[in-house]
């Protein structure tokens, strides 16, 4: 009898495997006859882009506002910060929101990623000195003391909005490699 139950189960068995792999089957056949292959390809393409775009693109910016900013010093202090702080926010990025993804479902949290990214591309593009009317150094009115020219330190408002701007790569990266 106890022969009987297994073989009836075994049966069963192979005959849930076998609906699933047709099912798995159909839907292959629909995706790979369907027009949207180029559309998920070029999205997919599209967004690593952008993504390495936002991570790679201090190294050649941040020189350049060196000449700005800094007296034309561009030593690598500036340079080191900047990119430090956007790979420390990647790496925030990917454990808090694959843990939030987690707990929450990637779904529901996925839209904060735009956000991020958004918010963290507005406060890098609005960093600024705080431009303030520059004092005279001494009774020539010709001499700038250019040290009172700013309010704020254009390289503090730089790491922190690349930090905002990492932790948003960080969500893209890490919930952007998995499938729907």
């Amino acid at each position: 009898m106890h022969n009987i139950h297994w073989f009836v189960d075994q049966a069963e068995h192979r005959r849930e495997a076998r609906n699933l792999r047709q099912g798995r089957r159909l839907a292959l056949q629909a995706l790979e006859t369907g027009g949207n292959n180029y559309l998920i390809v070029t999205v997919a393409g599209l967004g690593f882009f952008t993504d390495s775009y936002l991570l790679f693109a201090s190294n050649a910016i941040t020189p350049m506002l060196g000449y700005v900013y800094w007296n034309e010093e561009t030593t690598s202090e500036h340079v080191n910060a900047v990119n430090l702080a956007t790979l420390a926010g990647c790496v925030f990025g990917m454990l808090l929101f694959g843990w939030l993804g987690d707990k929450y479902g990637r779904r529901k949290i996925y839209g904060h990623e735009l956000l991020l990214l958004i918010v963290g591309t507005i406060g890098v593009i609005m960093s600024s000195p705080g431009y303030t009317a520059p004092l005279p150094s001494s009774a020539d009115e010709k001499v700038i003391d250019w040290s009172s020219y700013g309010s704020m330190d254009v390289i503090s408002w730089l790491t922190f909005w690349r930090f905002v701007s990492g932790v948003g790569i960080g969500m893209s990266t890490s919930h952007g490699l998995l499938p729907g």
